[in-house]
């Protein structure tokens, strides 16, 4: 069980956020009301003076508010009971007790409003069990992630940067190689990883898998801040929600677009919010784990060209789990036919 630190100025944050919105309201009313003649430039200006000021306060406000974030270990020995560290407790020995170097480690990381409980987490925590023996660890960052949208990016950096410190000090006090560790991140999550990756000290991770990495505020952000196929050794992407939820461009070393990798997806029925659609790419993952060849991807430069038959069908790549970092990819696509359900 986690506990949470609630901080001292939650009550004064929440009262300030609230105004705040409010504030930005009558600003752009008052604006409006001052002004002859409104123009596309004038609210430009007053709705971007109004971004910066908020983004200002955003991170304000992080810097304020106290967070807990922790790491649960699952194993075949404890299914259902996970060993936890939580960050910034005094803890001079091992991590956790029931680690197995020899083990595989795979490390999961939700996305927003996500938590070590949310689906995304069980069922890869669970289909990895149910195959073999891995470490799972899980990182919950649900304290932060369950904020607003705008709040929970701001604060993507700061949780990358606890899993890299995490990382070499599993590689230090558990003797695992980060060429060894596979990070597996959805949503904000794949950042996370991605900022992890960046910031790890200890040797290049060995390879990162992002499932639909968010798109909404990540137009020109720096690779620090993002998942990028500098953030690993290998990087592999499953697009589902793109160009809506989801990034459309290659930031992988492999970037697989099953149906097209944009919403609807098949059998999400009407999506408008693109939640099911997003949520495809780990439902899809979770599959290649238990069957190495469900998903057979074509290598092509652009869908159209792969829609038209124009890709040699010569070169084919497995999706998810099993595909390997051996093929010597270089921002390539690699779009499947048909529908993966």
């Amino acid at each position: 069980m986690c506990f949470l630190d609630i901080s001292k100025n939650s009550f004064y944050i929440s009262w300030n956020m609230k105004y705040f919105n409010t504030f930005c309201i009558l600003l752009v009313i008052l604006s409006v009301s001052n002004c002859g003649h409104t123009t596309s430039q004038f609210f430009q200006k007053v709705l971007g003076g109004i971004s910066k000021s908020y983004e200002r306060f955003s991170n304000w406000v992080y810097a304020k508010h106290a967070s807990t974030h922790c790491f649960h270990l699952f194993t075949r020995d404890n299914l259902n009971n996970s060993d936890v560290y939580e960050v910034n407790v005094t803890n001079n020995g091992e991590l956790f007790k029931k680690f197995n170097p020899k083990n595989p480690t795979k490390i999961l990381i939700h996305g927003w409003r996500g938590s070590v409980e949310s689906t995304f987490c069980t069922l890869l925590k669970d289909t990895y069990l149910d195959v073999g023996d891995y470490n799972i660890i899980i990182f919950d960052w649900s304290n932060d992630a369950n904020k607003s949208y705008r709040f929970a990016k701001t604060a993507v950096t700061k949780a990358g940067k606890i899993v890299a410190s995490f990382i070499d000090s599993l590689v230090k006090k558990h003797k695992v190689k980060s060429e060894d560790l596979h990070l597996i991140g959805h949503s904000l999550g794949a950042h996370v990883s991605g900022v992890a990756g960046y910031f790890t000290t200890t040797g290049q991770i060995g390879r990162i898998t992002g499932l639909d990495p968010s798109l909404p505020l990540y137009l020109n952000v720096p690779e620090s801040e993002k998942l990028s196929n500098k953030s690993a050794n290998f990087v592999d992407i499953i697009h589902t929600c793109a160009l809506y939820l989801g990034i459309w461009s290659n930031i992988g070393h492999a970037d697989f677009y099953p149906n097209k990798g944009t919403f609807i997806q098949p059998g999400c029925g009407f999506d408008a919010l693109g939640k099911c659609s997003h949520n495809r790419s780990y439902y899809y993952f979770m599959e290649s784990i238990e069957n190495p060849s469900s998903f057979i991807a074509t290598k092509c430069d652009n869908w159209y060209k792969f829609a038209n038959k124009g890709c040699s069908n010569e070169t084919k790549v497995v999706m998810g789990e099993h595909c390997l970092s051996s093929t010597g990819f270089q921002h390539s696509r690699n779009l499947l036919s048909g529908d993966c359900r």
